[in-house]
């Protein structure tokens, strides 16, 4: 069941507002709860703040109120995604961040996994940039302040591929020809308004 949205306005009251007005948001946080976050997911855990879909509903937050965002593991399951983008712009002031974390187009997980929707690569953002000749599919205008290819940082067991990539020369050229290098893809966009 969805929380009303006088039940997030005084959620964002009591939690946020009160310590500075700095609202931060956790998207699709699953488990993953983080402190002095608001966390929304789309199945009622323990420590979500907000029960909703990110797909088709608008999120109930003013307009230029938010200051940071984290998507961690959560962009490459949504069908509407230029939508929910908007969205986030929509929602987000001047100059906050987005944290993005993707699994990599290369990685045979982004195509194991049945819910994924969506892969991404490096210049997957790169339609949200104003000097993108192809931005004209939204409104939505992001600065991209990192892209980084990374292996998957939720593995704890040691693996010798692990210190192989770390070692090797080249990686971009091997990479280019060889999949399974990289598992995940690492953006860190700012929201640009005028």
């Amino acid at each position: 069941m969805n929380t009303s949205t006088c039940e997030i306005k005084d959620c964002i009251n009591k939690k946020y507002i009160s310590k500075g007005g700095i609202n931060k948001l956790n998207l699709g946080c699953g488990n993953n709860i983080l402190e002095n976050y608001i966390n929304i997911d789309m199945i009622n855990l323990e420590g979500v703040d907000l029960v909703t879909t990110l797909e088709d509903s608008k999120l109930p937050f003013e307009d230029n109120s938010i200051d940071e965002i984290v998507c961690d593991h959560i962009l490459e399951h949504i069908y509407n995604f230029v939508p929910l983008m908007e969205e986030l712009y929509r929602i987000c002031k001047n100059k906050a961040l987005i944290y993005v974390n993707v699994p990599y187009y290369k990685y045979e997980g982004a195509f194991r996994d049945p819910t994924h929707r969506r892969f991404f690569t490096e210049r997957t953002f790169d339609y949200f940039s104003p000097e993108n000749k192809y931005n004209y599919y939204t409104h939505a205008r992001f600065k991209i302040i990192k892209c980084r290819l990374t292996r998957n940082h939720k593995i704890k067991r040691f693996r010798i591929e692990d210190y192989f990539i770390k070692i090797l020369p080249f990686k971009r050229f091997f990479n280019f020809f060889f999949n399974n290098i990289f598992t995940e893809i690492n953006f860190e966009l700012e929201v640009i308004k005028k």
